[in-house]
């Protein structure tokens, strides 16, 4: 770092400075494919989210619940 501060790397024989994450059409590019694949997971993992609470729901639905006996009332004995 400069004791200016700046990120920016020395300009290059062309005059005009360059920063470390200029975009280049293949940087445009592989950022488009990562987007698009993040897009793709977290709608897979919300799918599976949404499936894994309906599973839950059913076996709720199937089986009482833990210290319930099949009408519903606690097990609690006094």
């Amino acid at each position: 770092m400069s004791l200016s501060g700046s990120e920016e790397w020395p300009a290059p024989e062309s005059g005009s400075p360059v920063s470390p994450g200029a975009a280049s059409p293949r940087n445009g590019a592989a950022r488009q494919r990562l987007a698009k694949a993040l897009r793709a997971n977290l709608g897979r993992r919300k799918a599976q989210k949404i499936d894994r609470a309906k599973q839950a729901e059913d076996e709720g639905k199937s089986k009482p619940a833990k210290g319930e006996n099949a009408t519903g009332a606690g097990t609690k004995q006094d």
